[in-house]
């Protein structure tokens, strides 16, 4: 009988060990297709409006329970993308990370910089997508 129950409670923990670990996976996952959809949005709006755009995305914090951003198209956007996040990761905690940072590379003057780390579970999940656009020229 023992043996059994020793046996049951190894089989019990193997199961959730590795429910853990694909719910880990599974929200890694929705982190790096939401940050791609944002990227992909944000290289958009680049092509149709240049450089110009990039400003209201420059230093964006998407831990916004709320996501009040105001009444523009960018803050449209940037309401648009905190929605998916909170349905799509769940509810804040402290430890999350929600941002997006726009740079200029030493060195390249014509080229942005634009890199989305987002992170759930208390920061326990992290992703950083980071891509590297080159800037239409006027």
């Amino acid at each position: 009988m023992v043996i059994v129950a020793i046996g049951f409670v190894g089989v019990y923990g193997l199961v959730a060990l590795s429910d853990r670990a694909l719910q880990e996976t599974v929200d890694r996952e929705q982190m790096v297709l939401r940050a791609g959809q944002i990227m992909e949005e944000i290289g958009n709006e680049l092509i149709v409006n240049g450089d110009t755009v990039l400003a209201s995305f420059a230093n964006v914090n998407l831990k916004n329970a709320s996501c009040n951003f105001g009444g523009g198209f960018s803050d449209n956007i940037k309401r648009r993308w905190c929605q998916r996040l909170n349905d799509y990761l769940g509810p804040l905690n402290p430890g999350d990370t929600r941002t997006i940072r726009v740079t200029t590379p030493a060195g390249e003057p014509n080229r942005r910089l634009i890199k989305v780390t987002l992170s759930t579970k208390n920061g326990t999940s992290q992703v950083s997508v980071a891509r590297k656009y080159n800037v239409p020229t006027p």
